[in-house]
């Protein structure tokens, strides 16, 4: 397993990315990217400039990818992170995270921020209305399937902060679960 630069692929690379991109996407969100259209441009924006965008692969083979791009002084933003389901559990995300969190620390990113949606009910906030009090709900947020789990448990064990959610921001009763992450002690002191 290893890390390649987005920017150093070739064609065949860019298609099997789609391809795994359009699975990933399905199974955890099956409104995100409908199309494989879809699933195209989000690779394609991979490659926009002020994004760093990096693969993890097993030979010539993408096990997943991820981007982090600047946000606000300081703040950057992790979108997305797709990881071969086939993988999930075996250490390519956790490889992958390390490895682009380092790249934005090195450009200047004091705090990485993220969100992942609940659009399948794999959470104990998804599919319902959160507007009656919704950080008291998200206080005892969990899997609804342990066994399936859902990516907010991802998302703590590498040392994200749930720091709020939006009640319907992917549709009504789809939920985006926000977290962040304080990457340098203060804006300049690693």
């Amino acid at each position: 397993m290893k890390i390649i630069n987005f920017s150093e692929t070739d064609e065949l690379m860019l298609e099997k990315l789609i391809q795994l991109t359009f699975a990933g996407g399905k199974q955890h969100n099956p409104f995100w990217l409908p199309a494989m259209a879809d699933a195209r441009d989000e690779v394609h924006e991979a490659l926009s400039p002020g994004k760093i965008s990096r693969i993890v692969v097993d030979g010539e083979l993408p096990l997943g990818w991820g981007s982090v791009f600047p946000h606000g002084y300081g703040v950057w933003e992790l979108h997305p992170l797709i990881i071969d389901p086939a993988c999930h559990g075996k250490g390519c995300g956790k490889y992958l995270v390390s490895e682009l969190e380092k790249l934005a620390k090195g450009a200047g990113a004091a705090t990485m921020i993220l969100s992942t949606s609940d659009a399948t009910g794999a959470t104990t906030i998804g599919g319902i209305d959160l507007y009656d009090d919704p950080l008291d709900r998200l206080k005892n947020i969990d899997v609804t399937d342990a066994k399936k789990g859902h990516a907010f448990q991802f998302w703590r064990k590498m040392g994200y902060s749930l720091v709020g959610v939006l009640p319907d921001a992917e549709g009504r009763g789809i939920p985006s679960i926000q977290f962040s992450k304080r990457l340098m002690k203060d804006h300049g002191e690693a």
